[in-house]
């Protein structure tokens, strides 16, 4: 079912998911496998993210967590519990990109080291998904994918934040919601993520069809990549694979080193 590229396609704007401008710059800092996985797949990895770093991902804050218990104690509802949440986590998959108008020296340390950073914007980003006119696949419901800022949160202290509900007040019963939200340690990310959301109703409620290696989908990389920057830390050599690489798989951007190797002008 998530091998067949015709069941992920873009799902237009969600309350769940605050978007940049357009013309709004974005950044993935990546090594030189992630590069060549990328080019020669010409599809984009969304990570499962339960497999992220950060365990409080796709959770709920404490204030959260408490309200909703006194609820479930007042209306004698079954008390909801961590691995409910953690089940849940696994019906989600995401890909993060850093917004920025300039280049990071901390996401270089981070993420690629003597890596690559490809620029694109979010607008370039969105068009660079793919995109169906299909309802289903095969008679299961097609996976929308989303993108949106990440929004930085105290998790002891503050809340999530509920979304626009057409039919009535704000709510929070929305699972993307938790998933665009992250603890404030990690607010230097700046970071726009596209999610998928694949839960396969034959499976029931909470199993999900993403594999724990995550999901790949099919992307336009020259609408995708604008530019490709090289780290600062790389030899000249790999500069030159970088090149030959990105003219094999007929990519219009041109490598160029990165703006932090630049020397000083006197």
């Amino acid at each position: 079912m998530l091998n067949d590229d015709s069941y992920f396609s873009y799902g237009g704007t969600h309350p769940a998911f605050p978007e940049p401008a357009p013309e709004a710059k974005v950044w993935r800092y990546v090594t030189l496998a992630q590069l060549l996985a990328l080019l020669g797949t010409r599809k984009l990895h969304f990570t499962r993210i339960d497999k992220f770093q950060d365990p409080f991902e796709g959770t709920h804050p404490l204030l959260d967590v408490q309200d909703r218990r006194t609820f479930e104690r007042e209306y004698g509802l079954p008390e909801r519990d961590l691995a409910q949440t953690l089940k849940e986590k696994r019906t989600f998959a995401a890909t993060c990109w850093h917004l920025s108008e300039y280049e990071s020296e901390a996401m270089w340390q981070l993420y690629a080291g003597d890596g690559v950073a490809i620029e694109s914007t979010f607008g370039r980003f969105i068009k660079s998904l793919p995109t169906s006119d299909l309802a289903k696949v095969d008679g299961h419901d097609k996976a929308f994918i989303f993108a949106g800022r990440v929004t930085y949160i105290d998790y002891e202290r503050g809340g999530l934040t509920p979304i626009a509900n057409p039919d009535g007040p704000q709510r929070l019963n929305n699972g993307f919601i938790q998933v665009m939200h992250k603890r404030k340690s990690f607010e230097h990310e700046k970071e726009v993520r596209a999610v998928i959301c694949a839960v396969d109703p034959a499976m029931g409620v909470g199993e999900t069809g993403i594999p724990e290696h995550g999901v790949n989908i099919p992307i336009d990389l020259n609408e995708l990549i604008q530019a490709i920057h090289i780290s600062p830390a790389a030899s000249r050599w790999f500069k030159e694979v970088v090149v030959d690489s990105v003219a094999r798989y007929s990519i219009s951007a041109v490598p160029r080193w990165s703006s932090l190797a630049a020397q000083p002008y006197g």
